[in-house]
């Protein structure tokens, strides 16, 4: 199981236990954030690239972008389309793009995360780096700050790391 195309974005649930992924090969993946298991089939119905993706909180429902001009609403437990929007002026004055930065905070430490050619590095507090994975390609990076989840996706993989801070 898994992308068999190049992953463009991926995103974490507010609850931490699901990560999801859009990819070149126009489908999206939900990902058990403890095991790193695809969970379920992958949510097909895209023409184009999945290049955006997000997530509720309770991880049950997915939105994803693409290149086929739609977003579709996605019902993660019984793997159907909920409803698609085809208005792409309407569609690309709502969505933006986080940036590629984020600071993870445990018990009074504090340190950044972010992708540079390809490798995910952390650096801590007292300016030192730590290469936390290094992947084939360009990387779309997501932390979740409360639970410590960075969940990256480059190349055809998707990568879960848990972070110690």
């Amino acid at each position: 199981m898994g992308h068999t195309g190049h992953v463009l974005s991926v995103a974490i649930s507010g609850d931490g236990k699901r990560a999801i992924s859009g990819s070149s090969d126009k489908s999206v993946r939900v990902w058990d954030v403890e095991t790193g298991a695809q969970v379920g089939d992958a949510l097909v119905g895209h023409t184009g690239y999945v290049f955006s993706v997000a997530i509720s909180v309770d991880g049950r429902r997915v939105v994803s972008a693409s290149d086929d001009k739609s977003v579709r609403v996605w019902d993660v437990e019984r793997g159907i389309t909920l409803d698609t929007i085809e208005d792409w002026q309407d569609i690309t004055s709502r969505f933006l793009r986080t940036a590629n930065l984020g600071t993870a905070s445990r018990e009074g430490r504090t340190s950044q995360i972010f992708s540079r050619e390809g490798i995910i590095v952390q650096r801590r507090e007292d300016g030192s780096e730590t290469v936390l994975a290094q992947l084939e390609s360009q990387v779309d990076l997501r932390i979740d700050h409360d639970i410590g989840v960075v969940v990256a996706g480059a190349g055809h993989l998707v990568a879960i790391m848990k972070l110690v801070v």
